[in-house]
Order: C-alpha cells, then sequence, then structure tokens
C-alpha cells in the first residue's frame, strides 16, 4: 500500500518560479523562562520566524519551522536562557539547519516583560512592565550545524513623565510679571530671577514612551535593565504604579525642574549610550531612539526619532564644549 503522505509536495516546483523573501509562522505564543544572576522571570512571548524560499521550491515544510521553536523553547529545561536573545538566536539556527533549501532566516519574539523594579531611596520596591522585542537574522555559511552568522538588535520600551519647557516660560514670565506688580512685595529683578529659579512652575505634562532598538555583536552584550534605565533617566520623572503622598510630591517637584521637550529626550537617550556603561559595545552598532508624547492639552501625539551607530554619538558626545 502507497503511503499516502510519501509525496513531498513541498519540494514540487511552482508554476510561477520566483525566490520569495519570507516564508513562515507568524504569532505562535508561547512562555519562556529566562534564569538571571539576580533571578528569574517568564514572558510570554509572539514569534514570528522564517526563512527564504528559493524559485524551485514550491512550499516552505511549516511543520519544521513548528518543530524549531518548539525544539528551541524545550532546551531551556537543560540549558537556562539569560537572556530573549539566546532563544531567537537559537531558533533562528535550527529553522537553518532544518529547512536545507533555504538561505537566510528571519526570526522575531515581541512580548511584555514584568521586571522587579530597581528600588529607589525612599520607595517600596514594585513590578513594573514593559515592551520587549528582539530580531535574530541568521544566514547560512557555517562551520558546522548551530553556527550560523546572525544579525541581532533588542526593543525596549518603557513610560516615564515629561513637562513642557515652553509652557512653564509662559508660566514664569506671567509669575514674574505678577510679582514686579506687586509694590508692597519690594521685588528687585535680582530676587525676583532667584525665587522663579528656586519654585517648580506649573505646565503641561505628558506621559510618554521612550524606545531603544539597538544592534547587539552577540547574546547577553546588554543588561535590560540598563536600557530601561537608560529610557526612563533621560525623562523630567519618572512614573510609578505605587506613589504615596511624599513620593507623589517628589516626583512633580523633579518633573518641573527639569522641563523636557520631546527632542530633548531622544537627544539625552543618545547621551546616555555614548557613554561610560555602554563602552563595552563596537562602535558599527546601531541605535534608534524614539519617544512618542502623548500631548495633554493637543488631541494629537508628538515625536521625535534619531537613528545613528554608536561612534557617531560618541563623537558628537566627546565634541561637546
Amino acid at each position: 500500500m502507497t503511503d499516502p503522505f510519501h509525496h513531498d509536495v513541498q519540494s514540487e516546483r511552482p508554476d510561477f518560479p520566483i525566490d520569495l523573501d519570507r516564508v513562515g509562522l507568524e504569532d505562535v505564543k508561547k512562555r519562556i523562562e529566562i534564569r538571571r544572576k539576580d533571578g528569574h522571570y517568564s514572558m510570554d512571548v509572539s514569534i514570528k520566524a522564517f526563512v527564504n524560499l528559493p524559485a524551485g521550491q514550491r512550499g516552505a515544510h511549516m511543520s519544521r519551522s513548528a518543530e524549531s521553536i518548539e525544539e528551541c523553547i524545550s532546551d531551556q529545561v537543560f540549558l537556562p536562557r539569560q537572556n530573549v536573545e539566546e532563544f531567537a538566536v537559537g531558533i533562528a539556527s535550527a529553522m537553518l539547519d532544518k529547512h536545507a533549501y533555504a538561505g537566510r532566516c528571519h526570526v522575531e519574539m515581541e512580548g511584555p516583560i514584568i521586571l522587579q523594579a530597581r528600588q529607589r531611596e525612599g520607595q517600596a520596591s514594585a513590578q513594573a512592565s514593559y515592551r520587549l522585542r528582539c530580531v535574530a537574522e541568521a544566514a547560512r555559511g557555517c562551520r558546522g550545524p548551530g553556527d550560523h552568522p546572525c544579525r541581532l538588535s533588542v526593543t525596549v520600551s518603557a513610560e516615564g513623565m515629561i513637562a513642557c519647557p515652553c509652557g512653564q516660560e509662559m508660566s514664569r514670565e506671567f509669575a514674574k510679571g505678577i510679582l514686579a506688580s506687586r509694590g508692597d512685595l519690594k521685588l528687585d529683578p535680582a530676587s525676583l530671577d532667584t525665587i522663579l529659579n528656586v519654585i517648580p512652575l506649573a505646565t503641561h505634562n505628558q506621559r510618554a514612551t521612550g524606545t531603544i532598538t539597538l544592534q547587539l555583536p552577540a547574546p547577553g552584550a546588554v543588561d535590560l535593565y540598563d536600557l530601561i534605565d537608560a529610557i526612563e533617566g533621560s525623562m523630567s520623572g519618572r512614573i510609578s504604579g505605587i506613589l504615596k503622598r511624599p513620593d507623589e510630591a517628589s516626583l512633580i517637584r523633579t518633573a518641573h525642574q527639569d522641563p523636557m521637550f520631546t527632542e530633548d529626550v531622544v537627544r539625552r537617550m543618545a547621551s546616555i549610550l555614548a557613554g561610560e556603561r555602554f563602552k563595552q559595545l563596537p562602535g558599527d552598532m546601531s541605535a534608534t531612539l524614539t519617544l512618542v508624547s502623548m500631548e495633554s492639552i493637543h488631541p494629537h501625539q508628538a515625536s521625535a526619532e534619531l537613528t545613528a551607530t554608536l561612534a557617531r554619538l560618541r563623537q558628537v558626545t566627546a565634541a561637546r564644549p
């Protein structure tokens, strides 16, 4: 009796022979476990995994793609992963091993990640949610199975608070005029400026989402917490799910004493990436920095973006007076 599944339909020649850039699976839902030196966490990810398809190959073996993903996820039991990049690279490499006709592979892993926030002085320890995405692009040309050269990047998004400098300057001019008109106060111009420089002045605020996409030379080359800190530390203030009254008052004062345009935040993120914390990364690594501000007095959002190599960011930082 002939096996009805013996004929390999996917390997037939297509009617219209042309190369396809990406063929594979999307929206594969998996839970992965990350084991770091300072603890471990789970992450529910949505996975996209593709290979290229040569002109003479009618279809990709989708079951092999699913099997590659499943095997890589299962490997964590025996080989604990320290970051999501290791999963992405492992899946990409396994897919090339199983799809002999393919020369390239593209894998994306994305999902929310909940981490124990780094505790700040005077504040309770709390969890915080971030968005994490990893892309691995592998190419055939290795010396053995699982040793495919790979291009790797991670994307992290975090939220913070910014206060508008323009609105604050208008509040400053208004307050200065009111105080100057009060003859009973008898304030000279120097005293006026001193008072207005000390008191946090009103302006409109936004919750903003900052995103860093960073090319990496290898899995684990950057600590996820450092990227999150670079985003949150670039804004006027760090928001939190838990704020007692003293914390709330402190955040308001801090944010209004450090007003930032959307553009300012992106440039500050760039300055941090060019600094000591990321000095171990090669200069030819590319970074894309984005901030989207949820405007509070307009029906639209404001955004700014920068793409540059780390070498370029370091060059600009070094040239500053």
